[in-house]
């Protein structure tokens, strides 16, 4: 009997078996168009990050060359923090 490699298995099953490893309830249920999907979403997540960063930095210089001082902003604390932590 032949013993099965990774390149024997479909990339679907791979997605599925790295989300159930990662403690994904149902991974194995997932179809194909569920794993699109989700790799859509991820991939429109890290845009996002990108934009944020990208606006959080334009604000915080427009500030600062503007009122030379830090930028102090709750909606801005909050992005911050959402980018330290993803």
């Amino acid at each position: 009997m032949k013993e099965s490699t990774v390149s024997d298995v479909s990339a679907e099953q791979q997605a599925r078996d790295m989300l159930e490893r990662i403690g994904v309830e149902n991974a194995q249920s997932f179809t194909a168009g569920d794993l699109v999907e989700l790799a859509n979403l991820i991939s429109q997540r890290e845009r996002l990050r990108s934009l944020l960063a990208y606006a959080v930095q334009e604000a915080e210089d427009w500030h600062d060359e503007c009122r030379g001082r830090p930028l102090q902003d709750e909606r801005l604390s909050e992005a911050r923090a959402l980018l330290r932590t993803a």
